[in-house]
């Protein structure tokens, strides 16, 4: 059975984020975090130039602060040279 998502937003530099935490207990306790970039829509981010992206946990795996994670995921990536560049061309 599938449980209603956890939905929550923050936003990282002017770019409002939307995580949603589904947990899908009919595939053996995995759950999936859903990243994806609401406001613009789309817009590109340094995890996923789509502005979407998932990830699949167990769902023993948890981060105990979802938004804090993915916003240090984002720092982190943002620091590649890839992203600093996409950066510097949409200026």
């Amino acid at each position: 059975m599938k449980e209603e998502a956890q939905i929550s937003e923050f936003v990282w530099k002017g770019i409002t984020i939307q995580l949603r935490w589904e947990e899908c207990n009919a595939f053996a306790g995995f759950s999936a975090l859903h990243v994806q970039s609401v406001s613009p829509f789309g817009a590109a981010l340094p995890i996923a130039r789509t502005g979407y992206r998932s990830f699949v946990y167990y769902q023993s795996e948890k981060p105990a602060n979802l938004a804090q994670q993915v916003h240090s995921w984002f720092d982190d990536a943002a620091e590649k040279p890839e992203w600093k560049a996409h950066e510097t061309s949409t200026r």
